[in-house]
């Protein structure tokens, strides 16, 4: 027995010395190398001179590429629900939402207007219109990457929320939103330390941006720096600075419902659509990838008259 093993791990070794020539991509070259550390790689009839090449690629490669958007998609509302319940459906998870005004839950049809994409719901700040999502440890980006991604027709820019975790020095976690200032900010708290935040705002004001459907979406590679944050316009990146207080050392995952649509007793006023949450850093191709998908069908959803200019549901 000992012997047998002895020789399996020569051949093993001999293989992955030798056996760069016989593939073609780095990926494989890689999953190779990993090959003289398995116990039993794969092959084909029970030849080692047969290793089957795609099996090569398909189990060891896959370890070696990075994640795509699709597989570290954590929830996306699609805002398609117009239903007679407030239920606010997450169509990749169970991170479902609820849809909320002043007096409490809220059905959907109520607040359906046609969207970017298909349908949108309408956050009419007068009416403290949002969509609560229950408190989960996936939204806590702890020195983890996160990203969030998201259509908006803001009919007044000043201080529009996009989405939130938490109240800063209470229990914040982050935010993300157009500010007071009508500038495009992404802020992460870090609640063990008194008024202490990292994040990035942009330079640019977005008030040019009110009433027109546009993209937005935050990076954050789960660091400590702010400069870990990058904010994105219509699948570009903004110009933007520093926005920060105190040494920050991490997100605390505390315990506090997500908000879309609303930060504290500050609501959105406006429509979105198409929202997405990640746990990965995206990048700029695939963020402008997101955006063009969208994009690419306007011409389309004209033409049947789903969208009038004021964003608004045409029912004819």
């Amino acid at each position: 027995m000992a012997k047998k093993l002895i020789i399996l791990f020569v051949i093993l070794a001999l293989f992955a010395v030798t056996a760069n020539a016989a593939v073609d991509t780095a990926a494989e070259r890689k999953a190779v190398q990993l090959l003289s550390f398995a116990p039993t790689p794969p092959v084909a009839d029970g030849d080692i001179d047969s290793v089957d090449r795609a099996a090569i690629a398909g189990v060891y490669g896959s370890l070696l590429r990075d994640p795509t958007p699709a597989e570290k998609l954590l929830a996306h509302y699609k805002m398609d629900d117009d239903a007679a319940t407030a239920v606010v459906v997450d169509t990749v998870g169970d991170h479902e939402g609820t849809y909320k005004d002043a007096g409490g839950d809220e059905n959907t049809e109520d607040g359906t207007a046609a969207g970017k994409i298909d349908d949108a719901l309408d956050f009419d700040h007068a009416n403290s219109e949002y969509v609560e999502i229950t408190d989960h440890a996936d939204f806590s980006p702890i020195a983890s990457p996160f990203s969030i991604s998201a259509w908006v027709y803001m009919h007044d820019a000043t201080s529009f929320i996009i989405a939130s975790k938490g109240v800063y020095n209470t229990d914040g976690e982050w935010g993300f939103m157009v500010d007071g200032t009508d500038k495009l900010l992404f802020v992460a708290y870090d609640e063990s330390i008194a008024n202490c935040y990292i994040g990035r705002q942009s330079i640019v004001t977005l008030t040019g941006h009110q009433n027109t459907w546009i993209h937005l979406a935050m990076t954050y590679d789960g660091g400590i720096l702010a400069t870990g944050v990058k904010l994105f316009l219509n699948g570009a990146q903004v110009e933007d600075a520093d926005y920060k207080n105190e040494t920050f050392s991490a997100i605390e995952n505390l315990t506090h419902a997500i908000w879309i649509g609303r930060y504290d007793t500050t609501y959105a006023n406006g429509l979105m659509d198409d929202v997405r949450f990640y746990t990965l850093e995206l990048s700029l191709g695939q963020l402008q990838s997101i955006y063009d998908d969208a994009t690419a069908g306007d011409a389309e959803w004209n033409r049947r008259g789903r969208h009038n200019s004021q964003g608004y549901r045409s029912k004819y």
